[in-house]
């Protein structure tokens, strides 16, 4: 469902809440009025229900991906530049003694192992990452 807030002010700091919130869009009653509002209506209309499809795809194409990375029976992770994990899959969680990847997300190879063993993993991602830039 595609989602367009009316309001009879022009208040951005609630524009931007109600989008952040679902909304495709808001508008100011004030601008619809005439041929010219009409055909800002529509537009914004028509652009609302296009974006709306867009959001359903892109969350279909997420669940796949998930579904997919969880399926394996391999550990699958994405890690940022400070260590902290971004992504994990089923496995890896579980490795970890979690039960759902979001968990782990966040946390580094500190909050699981041994100090001197996360710090020569992470020298290890540091290597990797250093011979990557040379590239």
């Amino acid at each position: 469902m595609a989602i367009i807030v009316f309001t009879v002010t022009d208040d951005e700091e609630l524009a931007i809440h109600a989008v952040h919130e679902g909304a495709q869009d808001y508008l100011s009653k004030g601008l619809i009025q005439g041929p010219a509002g009409r055909l800002l209506l529509t537009r914004a209309i028509r652009y609302a229900v296009e974006r709306r499809h867009v959001q359903e795809t892109l969350a279909e194409e997420r669940r796949l991906l998930r579904n997919l990375i969880d399926s394996f029976p391999d550990h699958i992770y994405v890690k940022d530049t400070e260590s902290r994990f971004l992504m994990v899959n089923l496995v890896t969680a579980r490795f970890f003694g979690k039960q759902t990847p979001e968990e782990v997300i966040g946390k580094t190879d500190f909050d699981f192992f041994p100090h001197g063993l996360a710090m020569q993993f992470r020298e290890e991602e540091r290597a990797v990452l250093n011979s990557a830039t040379r590239l």
